[in-house]
């Protein structure tokens, strides 16, 4: 179910959700790992995603807990609240929700001031319901230019 939601997320491009039960032990990756390489500009606010999770009438969902695992060397990153609306293909049973603004929560990075390079981000996911070990870790890569 967290596989089939993130799948759809929006990748571009306020409160921290830390999801207190939420394991740093990547043992526990149930449902795979995703790898994103994502292109910022030095001191500036880059959104990684945007993770969500709508129902079948195209209303919010609760958005999966996430969790930052491990934290950039060269700089920030935050999870805020945020809304975004789905680009499903179409003949997706959800396609009709494209058109909506649905609740989200979205990381954002920030290098700092003046970096220049690759850095890390590592974030785990989990939906609501789900079993407490049930998780995606999420690999962001992030090449900072001038």
């Amino acid at each position: 179910m967290l596989r089939a939601t993130l799948t759809v997320m929006t990748v571009v491009s306020i409160g921290l959700v830390t999801g207190g039960c939420q394991s740093t032990d990547l043992s526990k990756t149930y449902t795979g790992s995703t790898t994103m390489v994502i292109h910022a500009k030095s001191g500036q606010k880059q959104l990684l995603t945007n993770v969500f999770k709508v129902n079948e009438d195209c209303s919010s969902a609760r958005p999966p807990a996430l969790k930052i695992v491990s934290e950039p060397v060269h700089g920030s990153v935050s999870i805020v609240r945020s809304t975004t609306s789905t680009t499903y293909e179409p003949g997706h049973k959800l396609h009709k929700c494209n058109s909506r603004k649905i609740s989200a929560l979205a990381p954002i990075y920030v290098s700092n001031p003046g970096y220049v390079g690759e850095d890390r981000v590592r974030i785990s996911g989990q939906v609501a319901g789900n079993p407490r070990e049930f998780y995606d870790y999420f690999e962001f890569r992030v090449i900072v230019t001038k």
